[in-house]
């Protein structure tokens, strides 16, 4: 696959939904499980909040939760909570400083990945893309019991000194009737 598909297929797939019927008390990250609606999600997690302005999914997913202040790996993230239908579809974890240049913010990724390690267990795929400095990619993917976990880094440099870092964790649920991944 040619290499500028690939990021934009990553991209994509770490943006996509899972249907609903996820999983009722499937512990996703943070005190936020699968089967949480809106209004227990805000009332359990501290720093939960309705985010002005949402933002969406490319299916239409919307995030109807904010969490601020989040712990991963030593640093600090920005939860999202996308629900579709009533139910949560998605918990995107997004790094809060998204100016770090590739060095520091692949040193985030590392601490991160040990982090989900210790919790998950090696990914069932891992990829990096390191090649170009001024626009490093890295990803693991982890399908653990009720959810699917992934660890997506891509990086941009300005080719000014600036850089732009997005550097996500997203976990789905998973359904667990039968309906495919």
């Amino acid at each position: 696959m040619p290499r500028i598909r690939g990021p934009l297929l990553v991209l994509l797939s770490a943006t996509l939904p899972y249907p609903s019927g996820a999983p009722h008390a499937q512990a996703l990250f943070g005190g936020v499980d699968a089967g949480m609606n809106v209004e227990q999600l805000l009332a359990s997690v501290p720093g939960a909040v309705v985010p002005e302005p949402a933002q969406s999914l490319y299916r239409g997913d919307l995030e109807r939760v904010r969490i601020e202040g989040l712990q991963l790996g030593g640093h600090g993230f920005t939860g999202h909570a996308y629900y579709r239908d009533g139910a949560l579809s998605q918990l995107t974890l997004g790094l809060a400083r998204r100016d770090l240049p590739p060095d520091e913010a692949l040193a985030a990724y590392d601490a991160v990945l040990a982090e989900l390690v210790a919790h998950h267990g090696p990914p069932s795929r891992s990829e990096d893309f390191l090649d170009d400095p001024q626009a490093p990619e890295r990803e693991a993917r982890w399908q653990a019991p009720g959810q699917d976990v992934t660890l997506l880094y891509i990086g941009n440099s300005d080719g000014k000194g600036g850089y732009l870092s997005l550097l996500n964790v997203v976990f789905k649920p998973v359904p667990t009737n039968g309906e495919a991944r």
